[in-house]
């Protein structure tokens, strides 16, 4: 991932050309729709799709990592990773007509906020690879 990458003090890198893109939603956007979902008894059977229904490719999320970040170093290239998923956005119009306003967190919120989250964790976590077994402070 980019930001541990320039917590270890090293560029990023993006596999291939940076244009695949994801469907990117936060994390406490995801927890929240799916728990208000699952106390619908009617939806109870029911495939609803979680996201944004916008795509963004893996280069703008890396420079927007790097923004937030104030890294401003290179970015390494490395080539496509095999069975790498090209395009994906997820399809929100079951989601859209069964929660009047799913209120999603923006992308730079959200990376901002995972950014900040991850730096100030990050620092607190040890992974052991002679016990196999990760440790927080």
């Amino acid at each position: 991932m980019p930001q541990e990458k320039l917590l270890d003090g090293e560029p990023p890198v993006i596999n291939g050309n940076g244009k695949q893109t994801r469907d990117f939603i936060f994390v406490r956007d995801t927890v929240r729709l799916a728990v208000m979902l699952a106390e619908r008894e009617e939806l109870y059977g029911k495939v609803i799709n979680l996201g944004t229904g916008t795509e963004v490719t893996v280069r703008d999320i890396v420079k927007n990592i790097c923004n937030i970040s104030g890294y401003c170093g290179d970015i390494k290239k490395a080539p496509c990773r095999p069975g790498d998923v090209l395009r994906h956005r997820a399809d929100i119009n079951i989601l859209l007509s069964t929660v009047e306003n799913p209120s999603l967190q923006s992308l730079e919120k959200g990376l901002f906020e995972t950014f900040e989250w991850y730096f100030q964790t990050a620092a607190k976590i040890t992974f052991s690879k002679t016990k196999k077994s990760i440790e927080i402070k």
